[in-house]
């Protein structure tokens, strides 16, 4: 399931707090204002299955009965994804506004909705192992060295390096030239930056 998360009393891209993680759970937003006149907002994460439809500007949930129905309002519901006829194969958080007047009255304010078949789990780097992969010799340029990075075993990770020199005699490193070459008796020393590539960037962190 992609996720969001509350920011700043919104809900937004990016991941969204365990507390958060149920078919119907309130939601008080830190600005009371944030949501206009809704003050009543609930969060609600439903996995589509058969009879889940959207049709007249009514997104219905056909797991929990014929009446748990939600309205889409043009010009008010932000909506990231696309809502189709048959919502059975699509994955949905909604925020929607819980008024206790009228329970039928389910009036969506965003709708996050992905395809079950681009559902990612996110995945928490806890491990990397990093390998030369072209490595140095005297008369090649310093920047000619790369590195590889894989994290959790499986994961290839983008690298980046800053290379600096102490020349022979010297005792300060200082750093290397866009076109410098490796010289026989200096001492090279390398500081790697690890980052995640952008195509993995929505689940890997």
């Amino acid at each position: 399931m992609y996720s969001v998360t509350i920011t700043n009393g919104l809900v937004k891209n990016g991941d969204l707090d365990s507390a958060y993680t149920g078919r119907s759970v309130n939601y008080d937003p830190v600005n009371s204002n944030v949501y206009g006149d809704y003050n009543q907002v609930v969060v609600s994460v439903i996995s589509g299955g058969t009879g889940d439809t959207f049709n007249g500007d009514v997104y219905h949930d056909n797991s929990e009965g014929s009446t748990w129905n939600f309205a889409y309002v043009e010009g008010l519901t932000q909506v990231y994804g696309e809502f189709t006829s048959d919502m059975s194969d699509k994955d949905v958080i909604l925020v929607w506004n819980a008024d206790s007047s009228n329970p039928t009255s389910r009036v969506m304010i965003q709708a996050y909705i992905v395809d079950k078949s681009t559902v990612v789990t996110p995945v928490i780097i806890t491990s990397t192992t990093v390998n030369v992969t072209s490595g140095a010799a005297v008369n090649k340029e310093v920047n000619d060295v790369t590195f590889s990075a894989i994290g959790n075993s499986s994961y290839t990770l983008d690298t980046s390096a800053v290379w600096q020199v102490r020349e022979a005699g010297k005792t300060e490193f200082r750093n290397c030239t866009a076109n410098e070459v490796f010289v026989s008796g200096n001492t090279y020393r390398a500081t790697i930056t690890i980052s995640v590539p952008d195509a993995l960037s929505s689940y890997l962190s």
